[in-house]
């Protein structure tokens, strides 16, 4: 049903019935009535939801677009990729500060969990680190991306990194964006096929000189 697609994508993206409100210019009541499935929303505000959830039109308004199992496990990537577009800018991104309570010994560890939805972020290491990203629904893993880092130089600034993450696309939330630039740190990240599964890799340099980089791949977990 189109209300609780709405609703599974709100909370799955982290944000509430006022803050969606307030994106697309309507009242939190409007919202209200749309997840209640009392109201449906004109063709302007599909638009605008389709854009800021990154999902078709189709997906949202039609029960049968693909016919049975295959419109439901799209309709769950969607939820999974908003979701992990969401743990990426709550975690290391914003935070930066590993829980203290680890999956491995000697491991840092992040975590972060919306309804059924888990999130987890494991790595081994220091200036030459590798890690895993693993997303689990209702306890089942369902997604991943691993993922292999190496601070070139001193020159190298976690701060900065951070600063890059925290713009990462909810259309492909693997690291951050294709560009970025602050001062005189250029980073850059770039990545071949789609959330479902996928290779890549970042790279940071301080004016000429490369000083980081690192690599990821993964996918849909099946």
């Amino acid at each position: 049903m189109f209300n609780e697609k709405i609703r599974s994508l709100r909370k799955a993206t982290g944000i509430s019935q006022e803050e969606l409100a307030e994106k697309l210019d309507v009242t939190r009541q409007a919202v209200t009535k749309w997840e209640s499935g009392f109201v449906f929303p004109d063709i302007l505000n599909l638009i605008k939801m389709s854009e800021l959830f990154k999902v078709t039109i189709d997906s949202l308004v039609k029960e049968e677009a693909c016919g049975g199992q295959e419109l439901a496990d799209k309709q769950d990537m969607d939820l999974c990729q908003a979701f992990v577009h969401s743990a990426k800018l709550q975690t290391y991104a914003v935070n930066g500060q590993p829980e203290s309570l680890t999956l491995r010994q000697g491991s840092k560890d992040y975590r972060y969990q919306l309804d059924d939805y888990s999130y987890h972020d494991s790595y081994l290491g220091n200036e030459l680190f590798v890690g895993e990203e693993v997303v689990y629904h209702q306890q089942q893993p369902i997604w991943s991306l691993s993922y292999a880092g190496n601070v070139l130089s001193q020159r190298f600034s976690s701060s900065f990194l951070k600063e890059a993450l925290g713009q990462v696309p909810s259309n492909r939330p693997f690291r951050g964006p294709n560009h970025y630039h602050q001062g005189k740190y250029y980073y850059q990240c770039q990545n071949q096929g789609d959330f479902k599964w996928f290779q890549g890799s970042e790279v940071i340099f301080y004016e000429q000189e490369k000083v980081f980089e690192l690599f990821f791949h993964g996918g849909e977990l099946t």
